[in-house]
């Protein structure tokens, strides 16, 4: 199929680090059909976001969507929209949610769409700027045509609270490409296990535990610390590896160091390499205190890992205890170890979970399920706003 006319569309996010909501960002630019659609990424003007979308050949524009100065935002935002002359605008996250839909609106875009990628600010500890924001989504969703939330559960939450009318939001989950079968053999393992451990000087016949996390309050990070003594009493040979950046790592590193756990739980940062990590792990931990849909999860699925993580709205979507994996009551420290070391002792149940998780994940949970609900998404929203420039297919 040829487009004779493209729609022009952008992507929204403010931060280009590779969080769940960025790589949901660029699964969409690079993947979205290029015959219908024109699609480009604004950003902030550096991170590994960028450098993946230029790898991918997907147009990015730079700008700085300051939290702190939403109004300065918006009206550099405005500009650029008015001037670019897009179709729709599809904001992501608070920030981008906040700023860049008001700027759409000034500039007069055909078609506004936003995504909740969890909905954060409801597990705010101040309740004043909780509400502030609950208010401030109401009144933007106003001005938006859908609200896209990436489970069910997110859903009912912004139906609760009124964040936007139940008509105009939609669920459409988190996707990923799947293999035939588990990205994870026997060999692939024990291969990437020891380079693992020749990279970081650990020994390779280790119990690597591992985590993808933002250094950030609402991935619980701290739980899985505490539990690290009942954890590596029992798993004598125990290493607990993460992923990720964050506003936490000095903390956590400070923590680490005053408890002198350095060489047994590593902050990585941000890799460019997680694929092997992943095949390195014999265990993924995500002990969040709440989720949208973790992107996470489904990563450690292909792989056919055995999970521990949390019994919250996000995480109950793709994992069933007891058949899938393990689920744990959120910001218990106790909870996490039993879980952790119940799966080291009975490593054939580990195992049957971990294949179980990649079946039924690889069957729920799309890539291009996800792309082509977002395209239908786009041109019933296109359609209805009587906008001419419709594609015309040959």
């Amino acid at each position: 199929m040829k487009a004779k006319t493209k729609l022009k569309v952008v992507e929204i996010i403010d931060q280009s680090f590779l969080g769940g909501g960025q790589r949901h960002v660029f699964l969409l630019a690079s993947r979205i059909n290029p015959e219908i659609f024109e699609v480009r990424v604004c950003s902030s003007p550096e991170g590994p976001l960028v450098d993946q979308l230029k790898q991918a050949g997907v147009v990015h524009h730079g700008l700085y969507l300051r939290k702190r100065s939403p109004w300065k935002s918006s009206c550099e935002l405005r500009d650029f929209l008015a001037r670019e002359a897009f179709d729709l605008v599809h904001t992501h996250g608070g920030v981008a949610g906040l700023s860049a839909r008001w700027a759409a609106f000034r500039a007069q875009v055909p078609v506004i769409v936003h995504t909740l990628h969890g909905i954060h600010y409801l597990h705010y500890r101040n309740p004043f700027l909780k509400w502030l924001l609950i208010w401030q989504e109401r009144i933007m969703s106003q001005k938006t045509h859908k609200v896209v939330c990436v489970s069910e559960a997110n859903a009912q939450e912004a139906i609760k609270y009124r964040l936007a009318p139940e008509s105009k939001i939609v669920v459409i989950p988190n996707g990923l490409d799947w293999p035939a079968k588990p990205l994870l053999s026997p060999q692939t393992k024990k291969d990437k296990k020891l380079k693992l451990a020749q990279l970081f000087g650990l020994a390779p016949d280790s119990y690597f535990i591992g985590t993808v996390a933002r250094l950030h309050r609402q991935k619980g990070l701290i739980y899985l610390f505490q539990a690290w003594p009942e954890v590596s009493q029992k798993i004598k040979q125990a290493v607990l590896l993460v992923v990720g950046g964050g506003p936490l790592e000095k903390k956590f590193r400070n923590y680490l160091s005053q408890k002198g756990w350095e060489s047994q739980i590593l902050l990585l940062g941000e890799r460019d390499d997680v694929s092997e990590f992943y095949g390195a792990l014999d265990l993924f931990v995500l002990p969040s205190l709440w989720e949208g849909l973790p992107l996470v999860l489904l990563e450690a699925a292909q792989w056919a890992l055995p999970v521990v993580a949390t019994d919250i709205d996000g995480c109950r979507e793709v994992i069933t205890s007891g058949e899938t994996g393990l689920l744990v009551p959120p910001a218990q420290s106790g909870a996490l170890a039993e879980a952790i070391i119940w799966m080291r002792e009975h490593p054939q149940e580990a195992r049957h979970w971990g294949v179980n998780l990649f079946r039924k994940a690889s069957q729920r949970f799309s890539l291009q399920m996800m792309i082509s609900r977002v395209e239908e998404l786009y041109l019933e929203l296109i359609q209805e706003r009587g906008l001419k420039k419709i594609p015309l297919v040959s």
